[in-house]
């Protein structure tokens, strides 16, 4: 999208600093590139004509889209984590690879959500530059930065630059992958981006190099303001369907025309999706139900609460569930959501069940409320406590301030026992 010399990139980090790039600009690097006279294998970023460009209405240059999935998740997220690691453990020695390995296998070992995200094993600790060892899938290396300032934080002293790093990446990433933006948040975040990008460049930027992937972050703003929230541009829903073949290729034995095979297998697994409406997004699929009465479900305070809601009597009959699923997302007992927002601070709730009144489809949610304590930015999570006398609520799915479910993490502070829950990205 824009081109610099060396010396304006390392001075400033805002868009306006740059000379974006025009068609006739393009056209003109193009020919420089093929010209036979030219050594060069690129010239400011371009290496050949790009073929896209032969689409009616389309120009590279008008592209306002981009994969925050590669360039993130992929790109700088493992890099900087490596770097904050390697300072942390190897220079200033707070803890071994030992013990991080031990506090994420414990943390791993007792949350419920994003479980099956769980990032191997760390083997080695690499200099700056090198990024995380093994690698990582963009899911595990999402999770192991939501989570590494709850599972490390109480190893590290507030205010060291190095962790204050890692703390600005996950603020990052988290107002990255907003679902909703206003146009105060993209003034915001194109400050933020600066600051941190400068940050980095005066910790590491005599060991590291800044990535062209460090150099779009530049442009995510714009990009919103063109092309709506990140989040719809990521390619990671997309890079799901690679399970599907790759499960089908350990299953086949046909291995002379193994890409029709599967196109066929995929064809199948489509028409039966439809025919068996798979594809709807509103249908509830319910685990194992009973149907009991209503004052044997829960205890005394949240059975008036369900009375009150539902307009039951205590003897009525309902349906309960310990388990949904809708639209490929799980509801369990004892998962926390948000179910609303108070003073702009997310209100948390337990899930104690699922009820579904006799003859209708429509399930309710009977939550027990925490009361919001803080937010700890040294380990960028919310800390709660259950109300005291304990306060339930009934929500439907669909009026959840966010549908997805948040980690509910105990942990030692102080010499007290806390509950920490850390939102997945922005939600307001």
């Amino acid at each position: 999208m824009c081109y610099a010399t060396r010396d304006s990139v390392q001075a400033c980090f805002v868009e306006e600093k740059f000379e974006m790039r025009t068609k006739c600009s393009y056209d003109y690097d193009v020919s420089r590139v093929t010209d036979r006279e030219q050594s060069a294998c690129h010239v400011r970023g371009i290496k050949r004509y790009c073929e896209l460009n032969n689409i009616a209405g389309y120009h590279v240059t008008n592209n306002y889209c981009i994969d925050v999935m590669h360039t993130l998740l992929e790109g700088v997220v493992p890099l900087e984590i490596g770097c904050v690691l390697y300072s942390l453990m190897t220079e200033k020695r707070l803890l071994t690879l030992h013990d991080l390995n031990v506090r994420l296998i414990q943390f791993w070992g007792v949350i419920s959500v994003d479980r099956q995200k769980k990032p191997p094993e760390i083997s080695q600790i690499s200099p700056p530059g090198h990024g995380l060892s093994p690698s990582m899938k963009a899911t595990q290396c999402w999770a192991l930065l939501k989570y590494l300032p709850l599972i490390i934080g109480d190893k590290v002293p507030e205010g060291d630059e190095h962790f204050e790093l890692l703390l600005h990446l996950s603020e990052l990433v988290d107002l990255t992958f907003s679902t909703r933006f206003t146009p105060g948040m993209v003034s915001y975040m194109k400050a933020f981006i600066a600051d941190h990008l400068t940050m980095f460049v005066k910790l590491y930027g005599k060991q590291v190099t800044l990535k062209p992937k460090h150099h779009f972050l530049v442009h995510l703003p714009t990009i919103v303001l063109k092309s709506g929230p990140l989040i719809g541009m990521s390619c990671l829903k997309y890079e799901l369907k690679n399970s599907f073949f790759k499960r089908s290729s350990h299953i086949v034995c046909n291995f002379i025309n193994i890409c029709k095979t599967l196109a066929n297998r995929h064809q199948h697994f489509a028409m039966y999706s439809c025919m068996s409406n798979m594809h709807q997004r509103d249908v509830v699929v319910v685990g194992k139900s009973s149907c009991i009465p209503v004052f044997s479900v829960l205890q005394a305070a949240a059975t008036a609460v369900l009375c009150e809601v539902l307009h039951l009597a205590s003897t009525d009959d309902i349906i309960i569930a310990r388990r949904l699923n809708r639209a490929s997302i799980d509801y369990r007992i004892g998962h926390h959501f948000i179910i609303d927002f108070d003073n702009d601070e997310p209100v948390f709730g337990k899930v104690q069940c699922f009820v579904c009144m006799t003859g209708q489809q429509q399930w309710y949610l009977v939550v027990q409320k925490s009361q919001t304590v803080m937010f700890m930015s040294h380990l960028h999570a919310y800390m709660i406590k259950d109300c005291s006398p304990s306060s339930y609520c009934v929500i439907t799915l669909t009026n959840l301030a966010d549908h997805h479910a948040v980690c509910c993490y105990e942990k030692s502070v102080g010499g007290k026992t806390a509950k920490f829950v850390r939102l997945p990205y922005y939600v307001w």
